[in-house]
């Protein structure tokens, strides 16, 4: 039995938003961007569908937070609310379209998206996580919570500096991408308090890591 995550996110208030080719065209190309990056971590690469809807499946080696950021900075143009599914898939493995398949990690990240929508009154995360773990979960999703309270603050300046210095490992490397003095790349990231959502993105994604390699070692039911 393997176990997988799903994420399925959608662009808020996407019927509101004008309606152009370019529009949808610039979604693709980023998604396509996103598929390059995270290459090597895929099952399933992100796809468009039903034209505000994009889903793909990670590999549950991958740095499943890492995803995340780096969708949302690509998209960064669009809100999206995202959801996360960790479990079993059933049918249609093998498959490069993540829309001809279906399991239980694809109804949790379901489940996980329609909470999120539910949300009327109160905090308003727009990231959740669902396992079969309820203890699991919610330690999740108040880190996501809290991180999402620091990054939603950041300009897009901070955006750019932490994205490629999390790509490419240091300030030189990033400086010289971004054409701006490494001294600059640092004062970015440390404003945007990104030593604090790398510790918290690696501790999602070891969770997360470990959840799926304990379910794989032992019978899994589906939900």
């Amino acid at each position: 039995m393997s176990v997988y995550i799903v994420l399925t996110a959608d662009i808020v208030k996407s019927r509101k938003l004008k309606k152009t080719q370019s529009q949808e065209d610039e979604v693709r190309d980023k998604i396509k961007a996103l598929n390059k990056r995270l290459k090597g971590g895929l099952l399933a690469p992100f796809s468009l569908m039903r034209g505000d809807e994009i889903q793909g499946v990670l590999l549950p080696k991958t740095d499943v937070a890492d995803a995340i950021r780096q969708m949302r900075y690509l998209l960064r143009h669009f809100k999206l609310r995202i959801g996360v599914g960790v479990g079993e898939i059933t049918t249609g493995i093998g498959s490069s379209n993540s829309w001809e398949m279906d399991g239980p990690s694809f109804h949790l990240a379901r489940e996980a998206l329609e909470l999120l929508k539910a949300r009327e009154r109160g905090t308003k995360p727009m990231t959740m996580v669902r396992t079969d773990s309820l203890d699991l979960d919610e330690m999740v999703n108040v880190i996501f919570l809290l991180m999402g309270s620091i990054i939603k603050r950041w300009t897009p300046e901070q955006w750019e500096a932490i994205d490629a210095y999390s790509r490419l490992g240091t300030y030189k490397a990033a400086a010289c991408e971004i054409g701006i003095a490494f001294q600059n790349v640092q004062k970015r990231c440390y404003a945007a308090r990104w030593g604090e959502i790398k510790a918290g993105e690696e501790y999602i994604s070891k969770a997360l890591q470990r959840f799926a390699h304990e379910r794989m070692k032992t019978d899994y039911s589906p939900i």
